[in-house]
């Protein structure tokens, strides 16, 4: 059987489609093990009470945040590729035991720099676009990641793998161009394997 690549969340799913033509939404009653990926794409910010913080500046949704951590929970356990994005990227961290700073102000492009070497690295070398509410620093990182690449001014984690099956980027590889089709059929047919 031909295993899926899944969209946990229909957000910039036109986007994600554009790259990968065979994408499938993940629909409740989906057998998680039908997918080989799931992705967790960006949007609204991940609800603090998730990290045990009280709310100060986060626009949540609760609905997405519940379909999203039940998805996220059962591909952890049943062992799926997992790629997070942005709000992805802070939902996983914030799910496996890392906190988030719930209000960054972020620049649309960056530099960042990497802190250990990694396939990702290939097809972003140092510049990202990244524009977020919401991030996390290394001290802020779950114990069950590592932090790849950072922005040198403020320390964001901006890659973070378990160098296993997870792998999140707080930016955004789905509008990076040229780079943004390498990527993704690296992530799709490489890193999935």
């Amino acid at each position: 059987m031909i295993k899926s690549i899944g969209l946990a969340y229909p957000e910039w799913e036109a986007y994600f489609r554009s790259f990968i033509p065979e994408l499938k939404l993940f629909q409740v009653g989906d057998n998680i093990h039908d997918y080989k990926l799931m992705i967790f794409p960006g949007g609204a910010d991940v609800n603090p009470a998730i990290y045990k913080e009280k709310n100060t500046s986060s626009f949540i949704s609760v609905i997405r945040d519940t379909t999203e951590l039940n998805i996220l929970h059962q591909c952890i356990n049943a062992g799926i590729k997992i790629f997070g994005i942005c709000r992805g990227h802070q939902l996983i961290n914030a799910a496996t035991g890392g906190k988030l700073i719930q209000d960054l102000h972020h620049e649309d492009t960056h530099e960042i720099s990497w802190m250990q070497d990694h396939d990702v690295r290939s097809f972003f070398p140092n510049y990202v676009n990244s524009m977020h509410h919401q991030g996390y620093s290394i001290p802020k990182i779950s114990p069950d990641l590592t932090a790849i690449a950072v922005e040198p001014t403020t320390g964001v984690v901006e890659v973070a793998t378990d160098f296993k099956n997870i792998l999140t980027v707080q930016f955004h590889p789905e509008s990076m161009g040229s780079k943004s089709i390498k990527f993704f059929d690296w992530l799709t047919n490489v890193w999935t394997t």
